[in-house]
This record gives C-alpha cells, structure tokens and sequence, in this order.
C-alpha cells in the first residue's frame, strides 16, 4: 500500500525513469507499528522533497487506527486500564502510549458528557430509582463511591437510562440534587404514572419534594430481605411465606386480607414489623393501580436481570470499577419492560 501510494506522488513506478516525474525516491526508512495482536516494523519509503507518512499511519502516533478502536471497545467491555496495559503488553509486545489512553478516555468521556446532559424529550411513565456502589482508589485510599441512577420506561416499554450521578454517600440532599437536575433536563413529571425504588430514606424524602404528589411503589425483594434478617431463623420461612402471600394476591382487596392474617399471625411475636408494613402498606400495593402483565416488574425491580444495566457501558462509557469509570454508564436502549 505505501509502495503504491508512493507511485502515484512521484508519477512513476520504482525504476522507471522520465522528466515528468514530481519528485524522487530517497530510500527506506523503519518504523516500529503497533497492531491489534503484535508490533511489526514496517519499512517506509521515503522521498527527498517531501515528507510521506502511509494512509495507514497518522502522524506522532504508534498505533494504527484499528488499535485505538480496540482499546476503546475494550474499555466499553470494562476492562480497566492496568489490565488493558498488561494485555497489550502480552499480546503485541508493547505498552501503549500514555497518548492513545488518554485520547480514548477524553473521547469517551466527552460522550458520556454529552449523554448526561441531553434533553429528555420521551414519555415515561415508570420511573426506577436506584443506587449502586463502587470500590475504587481515591489517591492512595480506597474509596466506595455511590452512583445514584434513573431509568424510565416509556408506554410502549422501551427502557432508558435517563441520567447517573456520583455521590459519596446516598442521602436526601443526593437524591433531590439529581431528580433536580433531571427535571431541570425537560423531564415531564406529569407524565410519569409510578416511581419504584427501595426503602432507603433518602428516596422518600427526596421523591415527593421534587415530583410532589406521584405513585410511589416500594420494592417488595428489599422489604422482604429487611424482614428476614429482622427475625428469628426459626421463623424465617413462615414470615417470608406470609409476605408472599400478600404481593402475590390477585387484587388489592385479597391482600389487604392476607395482610390482615398476617398481622394476627405476628403482632405479638414482632410487633415493629407488622407496623412498618401496615404504614408503607399504600406504597407496597401500589402496582394494583397498574395492568397486571407489568406487576413482577414493578413490585420486584431489583430481582430483575436487566439492573446490570447500570454498570454496563458501550457506546457510552465503560463498566463502573473505579472512581473515574463511574463517572460513565450507558444507556439501554431498547430494552422492554416485558418481553411480550
């Protein structure tokens, strides 16, 4: 190819003689060229008015093309930058450059910038809120930052990472800082029919200062998990029993009912528990208000598959494990709320 290249800049072939020529052969040099399986050195003509840098190549930079790519489709697969730099160095035989690093990284980040400060312009009508936590360096300690996330899902299910924010801890001034900053991003709150989150106290304080009066549906898998390790062992199986039974009614009124056995069962043996759920009762069986085909998806959101979304990351960033990468999540797109 650079052979060829050259051609057509002089005018003629090697060897071929003529005064129309443009400019002459000057010999050979050698560059080292790092690939996506090894470093070759190629052997690069060159030419003595001018200088001449294969289309392949660009200027100032080791790797072809094709290897920032790889690099850039490694980090989305959440390969973090030690081990990209160990990998390259076993399979090509050289470190990349501190320049190609730092090239992917800006230009992932200038997307994942991008995408969190977009306008949401979609009708969402459910609205999961969640936080997942990261350990990661700060300096020279570890640290475990919190990325706090909404997802929306529209009226015909497709799901969206609506926006992510890094906290250090998982508070109410957090939460209400981040759903500001979404409906200061044209989220119609209006539209929105049912927030779904966990009992964490910053998400209930949060939720109806910014959103005022919307639907709120707690997590049944967090309420149960609370439960059980609130109990006796002896006991476990036969309360989480009694939980079922009231989540896996076939209308509000029959769980109101199983409620009520369940209260009779355990007032007496764990009285806090039984009035911890009657006040949150309301917010437990919220998803009744919804068509039934959507109620395992509402009331259990995080026994859901699709959470990892969170920390997935292409096109917009890389997975989430460290401090920096968390500064990246990526959209789902496409995804349904049902597969029906």
């Amino acid at each position: 190819m650079a052979e060829s290249e050259i051609e057509r800049r002089c005018g003629f072939k090697l060897h071929d003689r003529g005064v129309e020529r443009t400019d002459y052969r000057n010999g050979y040099r050698h560059r080292s060229v790092q690939t996506s399986f090894k470093t070759i050195t190629l052997r690069i003509p060159r030419l003595r008015y001018q200088g001449y840098i294969p289309s392949f190549l660009e200027p100032y930079r080791r790797g072809v093309k094709q290897v920032e790519a790889w690099v850039t489709e490694a980090f989305v697969a959440g390969v973090s930058r030690a081990a990209m730099v160990r990998l390259m160095e076993e399979t090509t035989g050289c470190r990349p450059s501190e320049g190609l690093l730092k090239r992917v990284c800006q230009r992932l980040d200038e997307r994942a910038r991008a995408f969190k400060e977009r306008k949401l312009t979609g009708r969402y009508v459910y609205l999961f809120l969640d936080a997942a936590w990261s350990k990661g360096m700060v300096g020279r300690q570890a640290a475990r930052i919190c990325i706090l996330t909404a997802i929306g899902i529209t009226a015909d299910g497709k799901r969206e990472i609506l926006g992510f924010m890094r906290s250090p801890r998982e508070n109410a001034s957090a939460w209400i800082g981040f759903l500001t900053r979404l409906k200061d991003r044209s989220l119609d709150v209006g539209q929105i029919r049912l927030v779904v989150s966990d009992e964490q106290g910053g998400i209930l304080k949060a939720v109806p200062e910014v959103f005022g009066d919307v639907n709120h549906q707690l997590c049944w898998f967090h309420r149960c998990k609370n439960v059980r390790e609130a109990v006796a062992r002896r006991d476990r199986k036969a309360v989480i029993e009694g939980l079922q039974s009231i989540y896996m009614a076939p209308n509000r009124r029959a769980a109101v009912s199983a409620f009520c056995a369940f209260k009779q069962t355990w007032q007496e043996s764990y009285s806090s528990i039984v009035a911890s759920l009657g006040q949150d009762l309301s917010q437990l069986l919220a998803f009744y208000d919804f068509p039934e085909l959507h109620w395992e998806y509402i009331r259990h959101p995080d026994q859901q598959p699709d959470r990892a979304a969170v920390r997935r990351a292409e096109p917009h960033a890389i997975r989430v494990r460290s401090i920096r990468g968390c500064s990246r999540v990526r959209p789902d797109g496409g995804q349904c709320l049902h597969p029906d």
